[in-house]
């Protein structure tokens, strides 16, 4: 990953991909906006909850290092 590319998989924004960013995503997945563990940055299809969809595209992200 270039230094200055973004991949929506950093969810701690540390500029590396990592398993804290797995756990950063399963810590969200199956909630919904209003509760506790929801992250907006790990609704990728921005449809209000952390779903499979959401996974797989995390997945994606994370294996285009």
């Amino acid at each position: 990953m270039m230094a200055d590319s973004v991949n929506l998989a950093d969810l701690n924004h540390d500029g590396k991909l990592t398993t804290n960013d797995f756990l950063i995503f399963l810590k969200a997945f199956g909630s919904c906006k209003g509760s506790a563990s929801y992250n907006p940055a790990a609704d990728y299809d921005a449809d209000g909850c952390v779903t499979f969809k959401d996974y797989q595209a995390f997945l994606q992200f994370f294996n285009a290092k």
